[in-house]
């Protein structure tokens, strides 16, 4: 299984993309979740728990 030049690029760009959006986020202080999905609240205050959405 080989995978083109052209392809290669492509992946390499779109992981340079996530990448730097991803070093962003995690750059800003204040927590935004909020303002972009509305309230949510996790059922047991674990961040590995099913997690809804109040409204």
């Amino acid at each position: 299984m080989s995978i083109s030049r052209m392809k290669m690029l492509k992946i390499s760009e779109c992981l340079i993309g996530l990448a730097v959006v991803m070093l962003q986020s995690c750059d800003m202080a204040d927590n935004r979740r909020d303002q972009l999905c509305g309230n949510w609240t996790s059922m047991e205050g674990k961040p590995d728990v099913l997690i809804y959405k109040e409204g």
